[in-house]
């Protein structure tokens, strides 16, 4: 079980976990998303992603994502803060690299 499994599916309920959760998701400018995030157990299912990947011009190899999970003061539904870190690489990470990092 992957570590973001470990972590976010213990706050869910039993019936969230079968049919998804809405999410609200804070980009790396502090804005909230425009779009709500629809998590399943396979945390597969990111509606939103793409867009969300567009509008803050995330770049493949090159920038690094932070997520943080939080519980809303204010509403206490479960929230996404992602921030990011942009690092100039000259080439693909190695195989080695790529497979400790994102296990693939």
């Amino acid at each position: 079980m992957s570590p973001v499994k470990k972590k976010f599916l213990p706050l869910l309920e039993e019936s969230e976990i079968r049919h998804g959760k809405t999410v609200s998701l804070y980009g790396p400018d502090g804005k909230l998303h425009d779009t709500e995030t629809w998590i399943t157990d396979s945390l597969d299912s990111i509606v939103g992603w793409r867009k969300f990947v567009g509008d803050y011009e995330l770049k493949e190899n090159c920038d690094f994502i932070t997520v943080w999970m939080f519980v809303h003061e204010v509403t206490h539904e479960i929230c996404f803060a992602i921030d990011r870190t942009r690092i100039s690489l000259q080439k693909q990470l190695s195989k080695r690299i790529s497979k400790a990092v994102f296990g693939d």
